[in-house]
Order: C-alpha cells, then sequence, then structure tokens
C-alpha cells in the first residue's frame, strides 16, 4: 500500500511540474504596459500596437 501511495505523489508531482512548464511558456514574456487613451490612439495610427489586452474590473 506504501508503494501506491509513494507512486500517485510522484505521478502528481511530475503532473504539477509539467503544467508549471506549459503555463510559463503560454504566457507571453514582454512586459504589460499602460498607456492613456491619446497615447494609444496615437500608436495605433502609427501601427505600433500589434495587440491590445484589457484587464480589470469594470466598477
Amino acid at each position: 500500500m506504501k508503494k501506491l501511495a509513494k507512486n500517485f505523489i510522484f505521478i502528481l508531482l511530475i503532473f504539477l511540474i509539467i503544467s508549471g512548464i506549459f503555463g510559463l511558456l503560454q504566457q507571453p514574456f514582454e512586459k504589460e504596459k499602460e498607456l492613456s487613451i491619446t497615447q494609444l490612439v496615437k500608436e495605433i495610427n502609427q501601427e505600433k500596437i500589434k495587440k491590445i489586452t484589457v484587464s480589470g474590473s469594470s466598477g
């Protein structure tokens, strides 16, 4: 029974390590940047903006 528990914990640790590696690879390594709306419009017109991500609460 101890062998079964040890194998289960080992498989769980391997799964967590693999999940962590995939989580790191899925996130972009660019630093997030906050812009004012006027600066955002200026950079969109200059075609410097590739992607916009909006996060936060609406309240």
